[in-house]
């Protein structure tokens, strides 16, 4: 799958060392609600529901920080009501099966080998900047909130 990791907000981060340490989770977690509806605006652009127990599966996973900084990966998570992972048929998708040798049971039936590519640079580009743009907007917000 594509990874969105912004590097470049070193301003951001000379602003915000006065203000309280739930700062950055705000801000990271506003990207990361963008890139939520984001990822799963794709899923459905490049029609890849059945269910719709993946793109409704697409959350924030758990926060992380470290000093400067912190993270948040957005990706399908759960499962299926077969009981199959939400991640693992992203990946799938996107990336397809491989290049398995062929054997007696799947001969005859198509396969995905290549995958379809939905998560490609151009939409890890698009995602990239919907996240940067709320980031900066709840950056912002935030900038605003303290010069009250």
């Amino acid at each position: 799958m594509a990874r969105v990791q912004n590097s470049g907000l070193e301003i951001m981060a000379d602003q915000l060392e006065g203000l309280e340490r739930g700062t950055v989770q705000r801000i990271v977690m506003a990207g990361a609600d963008a890139l939520t509806e984001e990822t799963k605006r794709h899923i459905d652009a490049y029609h890849h529901v059945d269910t719709g127990a993946m793109r409704e599966g697409v959350k924030a996973g758990q926060y992380r920080e470290w000093m400067g900084g912190g993270a948040v990966d957005v990706y399908p998570q759960g499962d299926s009501s077969r009981g199959v992972s939400n991640a693992k048929k992203a990946f799938v998708i996107d990336r397809g099966l491989g290049h398995r040798p062929m054997t007696k049971r799947s001969r005859g039936k198509e396969r995905n080998k290549t995958g379809d590519n939905f998560l490609t640079k151009k939409t890890a580009k698009a995602a990239e900047e919907v996240t940067v743009q709320a980031m900066e907007a709840e950056f912002d917000r935030i900038i605003a909130e303290n010069n009250k």
